[in-house]
């Protein structure tokens, strides 16, 4: 088989170059049966023309010849190939890119990021503020005694003894002028009042005042910190208070018989007078105490911690 006047142009220069077909195959990727057939004009045995022509090209560079030069001999040799269009570098790659890029991922980790910030702010900072508002409106109805049901009207005291003073005490029983009158002529003289004809003996002004000052143990609360509460008084077994106490909101006050019990969970936060009277350190802050007050019959307080 006969060489073409380009196949033997690109063998003589390769042979004067020193090379073989292996090596342009290692240098061009192209394979040596290629390079045979495109030496001895075995056109048919080559891919269609456009990489053809490609595959010439690749030689020539390889051989260090001019590109040009080759292809206007390819040309004369193949004049219907060389009117083909050049074959186009496709716009898309073969490889499909993942859907998710790193900048795709690293911007999800910033928004999560930040939408965590955001929350934790959302909770450390407004939710005090929340339930401190949703305390103070709980709160400021129970602040307020309730004397009817500490001492109900049938027969019961309304003064009991105080610290340090003597005992004071008044009913209420309206038909009961027999034991009123003796009571109001010890303090000092009666007041007679005629209801429908009966002369009805009524305690003296001076008697009353005295026996309407306490019920026995007036309690007081202030929260200098957040601090949850629950109190309770004398036997009542539901508690008069049951919530949280902040610091600033109106102190609580309330009256018992004879006994009050509080428990905080802040001990070091809350502050407690009786009668009048400092009750002293409770415990260390964020302690949980739990502590009863006692009026004893000669009118000491007795504290006690549960």
């Amino acid at each position: 088989m006969s060489l073409s006047e380009l196949g033997a142009y690109l063998q003589r220069q390769r042979e004067e170059s020193g090379l073989s077909y292996a090596d342009i195959e290692a240098q061009t990727r192209i394979r040596a049966k290629y390079l045979r057939a495109i030496e001895f004009g075995e056109w048919d045995s080559l891919p269609p023309g456009v990489y053809t022509r490609g595959l010439v090209k690749m030689y020539a560079r390889a051989l260090g010849l001019s590109a040009s030069t080759v292809m206007r001999m390819y040309a004369k040799e193949r004049p219907n190939e060389a009117r083909l269009p050049e074959p186009q570098l496709m716009s898309r790659p073969l490889i499909r890119q993942p859907r998710l890029s790193f900048e795709t991922v690293l911007s999800g980790v910033v928004f999560l990021v930040a939408a965590g910030l955001f929350g934790w702010m959302v909770v450390t900072q407004l939710g005090p503020v929340v339930r401190r508002l949703a305390a103070d409106g709980d709160a400021a109805p129970s602040v307020v005694p309730t004397s009817t049901e500490a001492a109900p009207a049938a027969a019961t005291p309304i003064a009991t003894r105080q610290l340090g003073g003597t005992t004071t005490s008044a009913t209420r029983a309206a038909g009961a002028a027999a034991e009123t009158s003796p009571t109001a002529a010890g303090n000092g003289g009666t007041a007679v009042a005629a209801l429908g004809g009966t002369t009805v003996p009524q305690p003296t002004v001076a008697a009353t005042k005295s026996a309407t000052t306490t019920l026995g143990l007036v309690i007081q609360i202030e929260a200098v910190e957040d601090a949850w509460l629950s109190v309770y008084l004398d036997d009542d077994a539901k508690p008069a208070f049951y919530t949280f106490l902040k610091p600033g909101a109106t102190p609580l006050r309330f009256e018992a018989r004879s006994l009050v019990r509080l428990r905080t969970g802040n001990a070091g936060g809350t502050r407690v007078s009786l009668n009048g009277r400092d009750a002293g350190s409770l415990g260390d802050k964020g302690d949980v105490k739990e502590l009863q007050w006692r009026l004893a019959a000669d009118g000491t307080i007795v504290q006690q911690e549960l």
